[in-house]
């Protein structure tokens, strides 16, 4: 969909990556209902370790139309470089000026070179 919209309107494509934490109130041993895959991650609002699920998420945008293209939950088996660069594997190329964006946790080199074949 949102290549279409990049072939028809000629509006650049935006890549943007970013990851988010869903902390928990009590660790699974604790709760009546365990979570599944739930663990401690590292929460930078806290400034601690923080009970829950951390996914990676990557949507893809273009002339103000957003489509959630993937939403990985991380569980520490690869890095979110590693992620990120596996989904970058499996976009094709844009077929116009395409961006990624992310905040400087991703702003590596490892995965640039995934993205730059993908943008003009």
């Amino acid at each position: 969909i949102i290549y279409q919209e990049a072939r028809r309107s000629g509006k650049p494509v935006f890549c943007i990556v970013d990851d988010t934490l869903s902390s928990h109130t009590k660790p699974s041993s604790q709760a009546l209902h365990p979570m599944e895959a739930a663990c401690f991650h590292q929460s930078h609002l806290k400034k601690k370790q923080d009970y829950g699920h951390q996914t990676v998420a990557v949507m893809l945008s273009c002339n103000k139309i957003p489509l959630n293209y993937a939403i990985i939950l991380y569980d520490k088996s690869k890095s979110k470089i590693e992620i990120v660069q596996n989904i970058a594997d499996e976009l094709p190329t844009s077929p116009v000026k395409s961006y990624f964006l992310c905040d400087c946790w991703y702003s590596s080199s490892k995965i640039m070179e995934h993205f730059i074949p993908l943008v003009h």
